[in-house]
């Protein structure tokens, strides 16, 4: 998958509705959302996610699932 492929993907477009996308509750939308996410950040491919992005800076595929990892166990 490429980067814009993964910005584009239906997973990151908003607005979101928890009650439409058949969760149970606010948390628990928040916790498929957040896992669907770290899913298809796993198939991005590499070479994408590293390097230097303009108005971002240095990237890296690990660092950025790691961050997502412990920002999705936060809430």
């Amino acid at each position: 998958m490429t980067l814009d492929e993964l910005l584009g993907h239906e997973v990151l477009q908003l607005p979101k509705s928890w009650s439409k996308d058949r969760y149970g509750s606010y948390q628990a939308g928040i916790s498929g959302y957040g896992h669907r996410y770290l899913d298809i950040l796993k198939g991005v491919n590499d070479v994408e996610l590293s390097g230097t992005i303009p108005f971002i800076g240095d990237v890296n595929k690990e660092i950025l699932i790691q961050v997502a990892t412990v920002t999705l166990h936060t809430v």
